[in-house]
């Protein structure tokens, strides 16, 4: 037997009927023999090599059209090494790719995990590890030019990257006399070697952060720093630097109200 149908082509080799005739469609596989009287079509024994050359092709990552080429054309060692090496490439931008989401992903168990530990609205001290942030210059008191000037740094981040997987917070100070916070600068955290201008790369300094996780508006959070004013005040501790309101995971109720994960910390001095 040396013609084989299209459901015995399936079965040998573990592909789908639909698949062989989308590879017959585009050309990368068609069968070889057409039998006059019926018009049906059949591969041949010989084919059964091209079919292990596409699976290998694809299990190293190339394209059906990349397949197709190489299938194709008599390629001479140098053009497929040339192939590899492109490929290698891809794979290696594919696995940073990859790296950055895990480790986006490990931050944001770690977060929920804590707050899981720590429960809502209430005030703890939490150790935190240094952290490099994407600094952007940005003062208001309102909530609305905040809200332009985050969809504007990540549409910018957005472009150069291509990394939609980062952390977005703000850096804030807070009167409570007047119970007013004033916004001053915007942070995305983000793999620095991601963006070619590292101009405005901060610091956070590892550290003791009095802490409160909260869910809710972003915009409404006056009285998570009440609290921690309060803990500053009953426990006589001292702080340094500004509040940071951390954006670890948007949400909305089933009211499609805005239920965000924040996290509002600020640095315990000594």
């Amino acid at each position: 037997m040396n013609n084989f149908s299209i459901g015995e082509m399936s079965k040998l080799h573990n592909i789908s009927i639909q698949t062989l005739r989308y590879y017959d469609k585009i050309g990368l596989l068609k069968p070889k023999v057409i039998n006059e009287k019926s018009n049906y079509r059949y591969y041949t024994i010989e084919q059964f090599l091209q079919i292990d050359i596409i699976k290998y092709c694809k299990g190293i990552g190339l394209s059906l059209e990349q397949i197709k080429d190489f299938i194709g054309t008599n390629l001479s060692m140098e053009e497929i090494l040339h192939i590899i090496n492109t490929q290698q490439e891809i794979m290696e931008d594919k696995l940073k790719d990859m790296n950055r989401i895990k480790n986006h992903v490990d931050s944001i168990k770690s977060s929920i995990s804590s707050i899981i530990e720590h429960e809502f609205n209430k005030v703890f001290i939490k150790y935190n590890k240094e952290r490099k942030y994407i600094c952007y210059d940005f003062i208001s008191n309102s909530s609305d030019e905040l809200e332009f000037s985050c969809r504007n740094v990540m549409l910018g981040i957005e472009k150069k990257s291509e990394i939609l997987n980062y952390e977005l917070s703000t850096i804030t100070s807070y009167n409570n006399r007047e119970e007013k916070i004033t916004y001053k600068n915007i942070m995305i955290n983000i793999d620095e070697n991601a963006l070619k201008d590292k101009r405005n790369i901060i610091t956070l300094p590892e550290g003791e952060y009095l802490t409160v996780y909260f869910e809710g508006k972003w915009f409404e959070c006056n009285e998570h720093y009440n609290q921690i004013i309060k803990y500053i005040n009953e426990n006589n501790i001292k702080v340094n630097g500004d509040f940071h309101e951390i954006y670890i995971f948007p949400k909305m109720n089933e009211s499609g109200i805005e239920n965000t994960l924040t996290q509002l910390e600020i640095l315990k001095s000594g």
